[in-house]
């Protein structure tokens, strides 16, 4: 058995993603923090995956940690062996597949990571490793921030949005004026409700190179089961499942 664990999970696609693979029966489970200690004893589970707000509470618990895990500092693919928990993250892995899909480049690239979450650790960790020249995170309160980011990060080349501004029902809310960023060569957004935020639509409008966090939602799972099965899922298998995905949100 394999299963997603969070808090509030009743807008969770995981279920319909995972099913698309290789998982016969995906399972969607709510608890509160102080119930997951009892969850690990379950031995129903050969695998779970983790989402908020546990990604950093479930890493104590673990035998072992993978490398990315540890330096992004979330876990959010758990693997069962030999009664050992074994962590791994495969959000950094996703958003690198939607951002080469998308032709969105970070190498020697000024990046600019709107949010301080722990998405904005994945979307960090992704830019370090492509290369980027610079890696800048806005904050509300942060020194870079809303208002002032205009004037210190002028020359932004590639925008990530980790924030949940433009997400429905707020559709209309954007975190940021991207036609203030003369040089911007590509955006990438990580709500994937609605596809297109305000933000994409205006990127799209700029001829910018854009993509929403669909793929990146869709290749994560893909690369998590490669974990729980010990195989290889062709990418072109992402391709089929983001079709359904897109045809199940379209009719919500």
């Amino acid at each position: 058995m394999i299963g997603l664990i969070g808090e509030k999970l009743s807008h969770s696609k995981s279920k319909e993603i995972h099913e698309r693979f290789l998982c016969p029966e995906y399972r969607i489970v709510e608890l509160k923090k102080d119930e997951i200690p009892d969850f690990l004893k379950n031995d129903e589970y050969i695998g779970f995956n983790v989402t908020i707000p546990y990604k950093q509470t479930i890493m104590p618990f673990l035998d072992s940690i993978s490398e990315e895990a540890q330096l992004i500092g979330a876990v959010n693919t758990v693997y069962k062996k030999d009664g050992k928990l074994y962590g791994y993250n495969t959000d950094a892995g996703g958003m690198m597949c939607a951002l080469e899909n998308a032709h969105i480049d970070c190498k020697n690239k000024n990046v600019l990571i709107l949010g301080t979450g722990g998405t904005s650790k994945t979307a960090t960790f992704v830019a370090n490793k492509l290369g980027a020249k610079t890696v800048s995170i806005v904050g509300r309160t942060s020194d870079i921030n809303y208002e002032n980011v205009y004037s210190k990060r002028a020359e932004t080349e590639v925008i990530i949005n980790t924030t949940p501004v433009g997400m429905y029902p707020n559709i209309n809310a954007k975190p940021i004026e991207i036609k203030q960023f003369k040089k911007l060569e590509g955006v990438f957004d990580c709500i994937y409700n609605p596809f297109q935020t305000q933000l994409v639509k205006e990127a799209i409008e700029l001829n910018i190179n854009t993509s929403n966090g669909l793929r990146m939602l869709v290749d994560q799972a893909r690369l998590a089961e490669e974990i729980f099965y010990n195989t290889k899922i062709p990418k072109s298998k992402t391709e089929e499942v983001l079709k359904d995905i897109e045809k199940i949100l379209s009719n919500n």
